[in-house]
């Protein structure tokens, strides 16, 4: 059990409650930030010494108030970032538009539909522009990470500091993503490879497989979005030298199904707000499509069965009907998504999350001049 002292409360990030090395007390005082020198130094939460209490995670209610009462006191900083969020995704919209709004699909033949207007060239553009607006998006994700952990943990931010946490941790939140999505890929491909060959064998025996493999893709899927979850904060805030792979998948250790609930409860609140606010500006986004009185699906009032065929720009265009209700759209679901972003900085840091945190240096420097 931690020594009596001194530490950040964990119902309210920007003041200290007393400890008496058994129990939290009454008494508090606002002062600023510090993490005074225990045990061991190096892993003192900035949760408090209840956070160090194998299995304790703090109350659901005080969490969740505290991410958005967090997420309002760094509102500026944070919503700028989303605005800025917004460019990558314009231009990866806009990238693909070029690519694809003269691509005509021909539909008079259903029996041989072909494709018009798309090269191998105009592809790799658009690829290549996807990926680098997926970079920056990383880049304002892991910005808003470093700037809402701050402000759970008593500190606040500037952008420039964000943005030079965001991009110090790109290199390695890209990187554990890109071995991750390489490792799935080649695992499929193995899966896909022995389904096929027990099939050229048994039907029943691939069918088996199958239904086992889906079985086992259940907790699988719990296990790595819980160890995975809290990448985007450990990325932009663990200590360079540090894995923030391992600084994630540490965090449910001992704590697994609170971590995990808690994580299902921001995808859910996140799901469900999403969905609400799509509902309602998403049928503005195809002007040109609509459905008849009978429910079938029309193109500038032309049934589809009449067509000959499509124009993807009919469909898709790039002008102020869908862009305007795009950004809307982007705008309400990134606000909901940066409550979740709280949510889980605000986890990492009552798990005692790693961090290269600046009150850490200001008492050691402290400590140094004493000495």
């Amino acid at each position: 059990m931690p020594e009596a002292g001194w530490y950040q409360d964990p119902h309210n990030p920007n003041q200290q409650r007393y400890w008496d090395g058994n129990t939290w007390t009454e008494h508090t005082h606002d002062a600023p930030f510090h993490t005074p020198p225990g045990p061991d130094r190096g892993q003192q939460p900035y949760g408090g010494p209840a956070s160090q209490i194998p299995g304790y995670i703090n109350d659901i209610g005080e969490w969740l108030g505290r991410s958005f009462s967090v997420l309002f006191a760094n509102a500026m900083p944070v919503f700028i970032l989303l605005l800025l969020s917004m460019l990558p995704s314009l231009m990866s919209f806009y990238a693909v538009s070029q690519v694809i709004q003269d691509v005509v699909i021909n539909i008079g033949d259903t029996d041989n539909i072909s494709v018009d207007g798309l090269s191998a060239g105009a592809i790799a553009t658009g690829v290549l522009i996807v990926i680098v607006a997926s970079l920056l998006a990383a880049v304002f994700t892991l910005a808003q990470s470093f700037v809402l952990h701050r402000g759970h943990v008593g500190q606040s931010a500037s952008l420039a500091s964000a943005f030079v946490a965001a991009g110090k941790g790109l290199p390695r939140y890209a990187g554990w993503w890109i071995v991750i999505m390489v490792g799935l890929a080649l695992l499929s491909l193995v899966v896909t490879v022995l389904v096929f060959v027990l099939g050229t064998v048994s039907a029943a025996l691939a069918g088996l497989l199958i239904f086992g493999l889906v079985i086992a893709a259940i907790p699988a899927f719990i296990w790595f979005i819980t160890k995975t979850g809290f990448l985007s904060v450990s990325a932009a805030v663990a200590p360079h030298g540090q894995s923030a792979l391992r600084a994630s998948t540490e965090r449910s250790i001992g704590r697994f199904w609170g971590v995990f609930g808690r994580m299902l409860l921001l995808w859910v609140i996140t799901i469900v707000v999403s969905m609400v606010v799509q509902g309602i500006s998403s049928p503005t986004f195809t002007s040109a499509l609509d459905v008849d009185a009978a429910g079938q699906p029309t193109l500038d009032g032309v049934p589809f069965e009449d067509l000959e065929e499509v124009r993807i720009g009919d469909i898709l265009p790039f002008d102020s009907g869908f862009v305007v209700p795009m950004l809307i759209t982007g705008l309400l679901t990134g606000a909901v998504g940066l409550y979740s972003r709280s949510g889980l900085a605000g986890l990492y840091a009552d798990l005692n999350g790693p961090s290269d945190h600046p009150a850490e240096q200001t008492v050691e420097s402290e400590t140094a001049s004493e000495a």
